[in-house]
């Protein structure tokens, strides 16, 4: 089974490409700082704000356009440990880090979709090949 994945492969609908050319809007200096504030900022406004989709609607379009791009990348991960937990082909330790770290990106969806509201991107579809 060849194991050459690449962007174009995986992501089997282009969500990828999309939610980045939705982020590009912002300078490279802008989103890294963004994105690195993304976690911390999850953190705080779960704590403060309860997540409350509210709140999402008084964020910019450049904002969203990052969140969702966030989202599609915790999408990836999460679709790629899930794929690895369900093929059963993983055991003892790598099977629990398979497990641990696939109920961690599947926590980060759930608090970016909520964070978004109904301005979250949908669920797109991943074609791992097999690899996982």
């Amino acid at each position: 089974m060849p194991h050459d994945l690449s962007l174009d492969v995986v992501d089997a609908d282009g969500a990828i490409r999309e939610t980045a050319a939705a982020a590009v809007g912002d300078t490279r200096a802008g989103f890294l700082a963004k994105a690195g504030l993304l976690g911390g900022g999850l953190i705080g406004s779960s704590a403060l704000l309860g997540l409350d989709p509210a709140v999402a609607g008084a964020a910019t379009r450049g904002d969203v356009a990052i969140l969702n791009y966030a989202l599609t990348l915790e999408y990836l991960e999460a679709a790629f440990y899930t794929e690895a937990e369900k093929m059963g082909a993983l055991d003892g330790e790598l099977a629990l880090f398979a497990r641990v770290v696939g109920a961690h990106e599947r926590a980060h969806v759930k608090a970016l979709k909520a964070a978004l509201g109904r301005k979250a991107v949908a669920r797109p579809r991943f074609n791992f090949r097999g690899t996982t």
